[in-house]
């Protein structure tokens, strides 16, 4: 495994988030805000070989077992943003999580109000990611695009900010989850406790955050969360692709996704565009795809 965009980490947790965004764009004209917390490149350069891989099985013509599950997938706003990504440049970028957040809202545009915040740690991310806007001609929508640089963990006044002032809209956490993964998990823990009783209150609004599995000292990592997730929220749900087996290993052995505040449709919806497929899309035929949810009254 590699560490360009694109890769194992990257493909399931855009089909995921394309799919919750779509489905509150669909729902409602109200307006809406998407919120970057860990804002890297608007676009990579380079693309890694899963994203590839998944792209290239849709792609050719299959009368096996395996045609259904192409046909599900297809219909993922994934693969179609995928399409027009790659339609003059098969291979040669990937999409940052904003910028898959506006190309679904130019082709989607339900003639509301949009916001995009994006924030990260790095002035060069920001500083690329607005030179990659400079072509207007994919934003004639109203998308309110606003850019900072602070640590995501110390933004909780602007989280409460924008779910003040939008009715509905995602917050999304995919820390870099390097060395200090203890200090991730800390800050992950510390935001979902001081959202807590706003997000229990605003369910239209999601919180959904990103963890990839590389060890077993990850898997320890997503019981804590999981943990803490359940002392404070009302409605969850967690989504899991990994290895049967997750052993102390360099590589990237899966993806877990923790969605609080789940959307109604999301499951159905995922089950539609052949989620619980993507081992197979991935070519990872010993990895499981599972799920597990709660709302309480």
């Amino acid at each position: 495994m590699n560490g360009k965009a694109g890769n194992l980490g990257d493909v399931p947790k855009h089909l995921f988030l394309l799919e919750l965004f779509y489905l509150k764009l669909k729902d409602s004209h109200t307006p809406i805000c998407f919120f970057d917390a860990f804002g890297g490149n608007f676009i990579s350069n380079t693309c890694a070989a899963e994203a590839k891989k998944f792209y290239n099985f849709l792609e050719k013509n299959t009368k096996n077992d395996k045609q259904e599950v192409q046909e599900s997938l297809k219909e993922s706003m994934y693969y179609r943003l995928m399409k027009k990504m790659w339609k003059y440049s098969y291979g040669e970028h990937y999409y940052g999580s904003s910028k898959w957040i506006l190309e679904l809202i130019s082709i989607i545009n339900s003639g509301t109000n949009y916001r995009v915040k994006y924030n990260s740690y790095e002035l060069c991310d920001v500083i690329y990611s607005l030179s990659c806007l400079s072509s207007p001609e994919n934003y004639k929508f109203r998308v309110n695009i606003t850019f900072q640089i602070a640590n995501a963990y110390d933004l909780t006044k602007d989280y409460l900010e924008a779910i003040d002032s939008f009715e509905r809209g995602v917050i999304f956490f995919d820390p870099y989850w390097g060395k200090n993964k203890d200090n991730d998990m800390k800050g992950c823990k510390k935001i979902i406790t001081e959202l807590s009783e706003k997000l229990n209150s605003k369910p239209n609004w999601s919180f959904l955050i990103w963890l990839p599995i590389y060890n077993k000292k990850d898997i320890e990592v997503s019981n804590e969360i999981e943990k803490h997730i359940k002392l404070d929220i009302k409605s969850y749900s967690i989504y899991k692709i990994e290895s049967e087996k997750i052993v102390n290993n360099p590589t990237m052995q899966g993806v877990h996704l923790f969605l609080i505040n789940d959307y109604d449709k999301l499951s159905e919806r995922l089950n539609e565009v052949g989620f619980n497929s993507l081992n197979i899309a991935l070519g990872r035929k010993n990895y499981i795809v599972k799920s597990n949810k709660s709302r309480l009254n």
